[in-house]
This record gives C-alpha cells, sequence and structure tokens, in this order.
C-alpha cells in the first residue's frame, strides 16, 4: 500500500493569484504533484508484478471549495484529486492497483488560527 501524504502547506501565506513568485509555485508543485508522481512510478511496478495494490492519496477540501489567495496549494489539490488519481486509476486498476483519494474536511487548527481573512497588501 502507498500512501500519498506529502504536502507543502503549513508555510505557505495567503498571497493574490497574481503576486505568486513563480520559484514558490515551482517549490509547492515540486513536492505535491511531483512527490506523489515519483512515489506511484517506483511503487506501480511491484504492485504489478503482484497482481494487486492500494494507492491512497489524501487530499483536501480546498480542491472543491476555490480557497481564494491560496491557488499554489488549491492547484495542486485539484490535480491530485481529478486528473492525475484519474489516469493512475484507469491505468492501474487492469492490474489489480485501486486508486483512491481521501479529502478530510478543513478543520481550523494552529495552521489556520493564525492567518488572515484576508492577504497582506
Amino acid at each position: 500500500m502507498l500512501v500519498n501524504n506529502a504536502a507543502l502547506f503549513a508555510p505557505l501565506q495567503e498571497t493574490k493569484c497574481t503576486e505568486i513568485d513563480a520559484d514558490l509555485w515551482d517549490k509547492v508543485m515540486a513536492v505535491n504533484l511531483r512527490g506523489p508522481f515519483l512515489m506511484v512510478k517506483h511503487v506501480a511496478p511491484h504492485m504489478t508484478a503482484q497482481g494487486y495494490g492500494k494507492i491512497i492519496n489524501i487530499g483536501s477540501g480546498t480542491a472543491y471549495r476555490g480557497v481564494p489567495w491560496m491557488l499554489h496549494y488549491v492547484h495542486h489539490q485539484r490535480r491530485h484529486h481529478g486528473d492525475d488519481a484519474g489516469a493512475w486509476r484507469r491505468e492501474l486498476g487492469e492490474h489489480g492497483i485501486r486508486v483512491n483519494t481521501l479529502a478530510p474536511r478543513l478543520h481550523h487548527g494552529a495552521t489556520h488560527r493564525d492567518r488572515r481573512e484576508t492577504p497582506a497588501t
């Protein structure tokens, strides 16, 4: 079983989409999209060989809510929930590999408590 659960979120600041730094965007995508891709790339052949496997992606409700000022995070979540998981499901399912995404609801813990209602100007 593979559980894809790594993501950059806590250190991200709320930022207008027009002001997100391209280097930060690339860093978020490298961890949040490339990481799961590489894990599946290297684990799927072993699962295929045994004719069975489970891949669980841990997602977030932000994929469905369109949280403003967090496009760098929301974008990867939409890919994680939709395009990538769907492609993996179709490609790997014939080998007995099941792919699912779990999307826990957003809770207002310590990470969110310090966030402001609107982004810095």
